[in-house]
């Protein structure tokens, strides 16, 4: 689930608080007003996110770091928070939004085709 919508994302946020609710699900507030739910289990895989999936004590230990503005854990884990916000605003009093570039993944913008020489 994502809050993209018509093909628009929102601008540059940041995150200012971040409760554990259960399990790997936090509650996350955003510097726009924007807030909703996100669980992170399927997210917490690998040798950084690895461990946060597998210790209950040390994924509780999330919290927002005052300068990246976003969520970090003790073992030096973080996360975008753009990407968090993409996944958990679902409740927003204002919708702050960017047109988002149509991508090819992997290869950046697609080249607009022509229909005649340059």
């Amino acid at each position: 689930m994502t809050t993209t919508t018509n093909g628009r994302i929102p601008k540059l946020v940041h995150v200012t608080s971040v409760e554990v609710l259960h399990d790997r699900v936090v509650h996350l507030t955003f510097t726009d007003g924007c807030e909703g739910d996100l669980d992170l289990g399927s997210a917490l895989t690998g040798r950084v996110f690895g461990p946060l999936a597998d210790n209950d004590d040390l994924f509780r230990a999330v919290r927002v770091d005052p300068e990246a503005r976003t969520l970090v854990w003790p073992n030096g884990a973080d996360m975008a928070p753009e990407m968090l916000h993409l996944e958990a605003a679902t409740d927003c009093p204002h919708r702050w939004v960017r047109p988002r570039h149509d991508l090819t993944p992997g290869l950046g913008p697609k080249p607009k085709s022509s229909s005649g020489p340059l």
